[in-house]
């Protein structure tokens, strides 16, 4: 397992063709599991995919950190194979590929998404906003929903485990004081 507790920076690494990652995973390449907590990865790349992070297999939980400004091949950023995920109070921006997503998925995997911002990164950012292509498969839908979403890759499903606004998680106010 690689983890990561203290603040780091990954920056300007790269991964390429010929390699012993296979062009794969610019900063992390992983066929285990990985906690990564307070961290930024900048500037990466990767000749073929996971310009930031390439894991197969196991999970990823990501937390109170910033993917921006990785840039490589036919793939994008954060590519995960075979593995849960957990992405929490994390800031994907500013990545860009050959047209593709902020993050690929590929087997049977989970992803939990809670507060974190996917916005301005090459092609679709994979965000789920009501305009997006998994947004609007969502739109009307409940917890212990499966919904069906066509993308050029394939018909995937999702199911909807729970759903959460950033008004659920708002404290409430203090009451008033006399």
């Amino acid at each position: 397992m690689i983890t990561t507790s203290l603040p780091a920076t990954f920056s300007a690494n790269a991964a390429q063709d010929p390699g012993p990652t296979n062009a794969q995973g610019g900063a992390i390449f992983s066929n285990g599991s990985v906690q990564i907590t307070r961290s930024t990865f900048s500037g990466n790349s990767a000749d073929l995919s996971g310009h930031a992070i390439f894991l197969n297999g196991g999970a990823l939980s990501v937390e109170n950190s910033t993917l921006s400004g990785n840039l490589g091949g036919a793939d994008p950023a954060l590519v995960i194979q075979n593995a849960n995920v957990i992405l929490t109070n994390t800031t994907i921006v500013g990545n860009s590929g050959v047209g593709l997503n902020a993050f690929s998925f590929d087997g049977t995997n989970t992803l939990d998404v809670e507060n974190t911002i996917v916005a301005n990164n090459g092609g679709n950012d994979c965000s789920i906003s009501p305009s997006s292509p998994i947004g609007k498969c969502l739109l009307n839908h409940e917890e212990g929903d499966v919904v069906e979403v066509k993308a050029p890759s394939g018909t995937r499903e999702y199911e909807i485990l729970r759903l959460t606004t950033i008004h659920d998680q708002a404290p409430s106010p203090d009451p008033p004081t006399a």
